[in-house]
């Protein structure tokens, strides 16, 4: 049996793209960067369904907000101008949320 888990710690890139869907499972898409030691930034799409969707939701999760997610590395493959394009993003089982965008403003502002 294959082993497929990933764990990434990041900046949440891009306000998410919540989908509701009636006769489907809710979806929620959205970018992570993760700067390693500020020489490069990898930003790692990701998707969310169902009640890690939900719970998603509640928790107001935006752009800027650092995040832990863990799953799984899921691929696809589709046709593009007439060239096979391979995609690879996270399918999210489990997110946490570590700090919010807006703590990091007014850690600034009561420095400055």
């Amino acid at each position: 049996m294959d082993f497929n888990s990933v764990s990434i710690m990041g900046r949440i890139s891009q306000d998410p793209k919540v989908f509701d869907a009636q006769d489907e499972k809710n979806r929620v898409e959205f970018a992570i960067a993760n700067n390693k030691n500020n020489d490069h930034v990898n930003y790692f799409d990701c998707v969310v369904f169902g009640k890690t969707a939900d719970i998603f939701n509640v928790l107001e999760i935006k752009k800027g907000d650092q995040v832990i997610v863990h799953g799984a590395i899921r691929t696809s493959a589709y046709e593009k101008d007439q060239t096979k394009k391979i995609s690879i993003s996270i399918d999210v089982h489990r997110i946490h949320l570590i700090q919010r965008k807006t703590v990091i403003k007014k850690q600034a502002v009561m420095a400055g």
